[in-house]
């Protein structure tokens, strides 16, 4: 549903109705925790955000969180609770994502896992284009839970396009060339 697909050496999401969708690694099973990476190093890009997103607001209320795409990296084993019943509990995570209208430096919280969840736009100026993104994770960590970071346990890359309007026959248009988690 999300229209995912290879163009020019680069994984392509392009949801044409308002959907979400998750490609997930998980490293947990067996132990098989990534230890010793301590930054991540993103080639992506965007071709049209999702018409609608919004960030902004109290997240005491429910916002229209969307983003044409992030990458979501997991620490540790302990679930932290989702806030609801028909979502999972997941393990702490930082995501990072390419916005619109957001600003850069602020740590979002989604509507689910506000306890163990924190949301970075890098970059969030709008512009369309490649980008690079590189993060210091170890210390984006301490920063926003107050601890030394977990070994990393599951990397994602998501897209959200719910109840956001469709504009030159999609609902956004995104893609990532490499990542790369690094000492």
């Amino acid at each position: 549903k999300m229209n995912p697909r290879f163009e020019k050496g680069a994984l392509v999401i392009e949801p044409k109705k308002d959907y979400s969708g998750v490609f997930f690694k998980d490293f947990r099973p067996g132990s098989k925790h990534l230890k010793g990476f301590n930054k991540i190093h993103i080639e992506w890009g965007v071709e049209q955000y999702p018409q609608g997103a919004d960030w902004s607001g109290s997240i005491e209320e429910k916002r229209n969180v969307r983003n044409a795409i992030g990458v979501m990296i997991f620490f540790g084993d302990e679930e932290q609770d989702s806030g609801s019943l028909f979502v999972p509990n997941l393990p702490y995570f930082l995501a990072f994502f390419l916005g619109e209208k957001e600003r850069p430096g602020k740590a979002y919280h989604g509507n689910y896992w506000q306890k163990g969840g924190r949301y970075f736009c890098i970059p969030c100026d709008g512009s369309i284009g490649n980008f690079i993104t590189e993060v210091e994770l170890s210390k984006f960590f301490k920063e926003q839970f107050g601890s030394d970071a977990p070994p990393i346990s599951g990397i994602a890359i998501e897209s959200d396009a719910t109840d956001t309007i469709p504009k030159n026959g999609r609902h956004s248009k995104s893609y990532i060339k490499k990542i790369k988690l690094l000492p």
